[in-house]
């Protein structure tokens, strides 16, 4: 079950990263370009603006149970690249600044 809040962090907050993290989900963006070849990675920044959209549970697929909760939570979080797509990041909360 997803959380409201975790750690100071709430659904709706404005975030940056400390690091750069690898997006994923892009919106229109395929895994290849028209071209074939295969589409850049789109890397979420620091100094970049998302806001936070859903607070999952981090899990664990191992063979025996299937999964495992490991009692953490992450941060799912939506922004819009430099092209004007939209992206989603999943950041730890050590990864993550709360902008004002």
């Amino acid at each position: 079950m997803s959380l409201q809040k975790y750690r100071g962090f709430s659904v709706g907050d404005k975030v940056t990263a400390r690091h750069e993290k690898e997006a994923y989900f892009p919106e229109g963006a395929k895994a290849f370009t028209i071209d074939g070849h295969h589409a850049p990675f789109v890397m979420f920044k620091p100094g970049m603006e998302a806001v936070i959209v859903d607070i999952p549970p981090k899990v664990r697929i191992i063979r025996n149970p299937p999964i495992q909760d490991t009692g953490e939570y992450f941060l799912c979080c939506d922004f819009i690249d430099d092209s004007g797509f939209k992206n989603r990041v999943s950041l730890n909360a050590c990864n993550a600044m709360k902008l004002t």
